[in-house]
């Protein structure tokens, strides 16, 4: 795909990004903005309507390592309960 044809994603997607960065570091993990910025490419690509397409996005872009999983995890289950939304993935 061309760089011109790349998706801008909307406000929804920026929001969800940096608030569910928010809680990851609240909880320990470090994510820096780069990867937030490569979060809300991803969710301009994948939309924000799909759980698991927010899941898998985050996980490949936010998580740095193996230690990681644990936490993103959890508070991914979390963040979307407060969403009011079934934690499914």
């Amino acid at each position: 795909m061309p760089e011109d044809d790349v998706p801008v994603p909307g406000d929804q997607a920026a929001r969800i990004a940096v608030g569910f960065a928010h809680a990851l570091r609240s909880e320990g993990m470090t994510v820096p903005a780069s990867r937030v910025l490569t979060f809300v490419q991803a969710l301009g690509r994948l939309g924000v309507d799909s759980r698991a397409g927010v899941y898998w996005g985050g996980r490949a872009t936010l998580v740095s390592g193996p230690e990681d999983r644990a936490t993103y995890d959890r508070v991914f289950a979390a963040y979307w309960l407060r969403q009011g939304a079934p934690a499914a993935h």
